[in-house]
């Protein structure tokens, strides 16, 4: 049995080896978010092999998640009822719940992960956003959104994680 990972906003992963290759968790990649909870990966690929078509990674793990809208309910792996905004993933239980969520999604979503740095932060009303290529990008402060604007197709999607900071 391999080690779940705990990352720095404390949350521990979903997943107990990288969801892509099998292999050990590594620690120092951070974690993609699913309905707001880490999966965790083994080196700098898998992020973005993951963010392609996460579903049949998460089917194979028997990942299951609550619905964001209806916390009471399973959400339903399916990319008939995935949304992303920036590079965080959501599912939902129903058509209805997936309606909810995109007539304001800041009403169910607390936390976001930049696409700039990947780091973790309190989304808000008045944070950063942009609208490029049928996504919503969330930032954490004016000068990741100046990065991002800086070069669009280089922070669109996830292609690999970046190293964890340590002190």
């Amino acid at each position: 049995m391999y080690p779940r990972v705990r990352f720095a906003d404390s949350l521990v992963s979903l997943n107990d080896r990288c969801i892509v290759r099998q292999a050990p968790l590594n620690a120092m990649f951070k974690a993609a978010y699913v309905n707001g909870k880490p999966i965790g990966f083994c080196c700098r690929t898998c992020p973005g092999v993951f963010a392609q078509d996460p579903e049949p990674y998460l089917r194979a793990q028997h990942i299951q998640v609550s619905c964001v809208v209806f916390p009471q309910k399973k959400a339903r792996i399916d990319s008939s009822m995935r949304r992303v905004i920036g590079h965080d993933i959501f599912y939902f239980s129903s058509a209805t719940a997936m309606r909810l969520f995109d007539r304001d999604p800041l009403r169910y979503v607390k936390k976001l992960s930049d696409p700039v740095t990947n780091d973790r932060f309190r989304v808000g009303r008045h944070s950063q956003r942009e609208e490029y290529r049928n996504r919503t990008y969330y930032f954490a402060s004016e000068g990741e959104k100046s990065t991002f604007d800086s070069d669009r197709e280089k922070y669109r999607d996830r292609r690999a994680t970046t190293l964890v900071e340590f002190e």
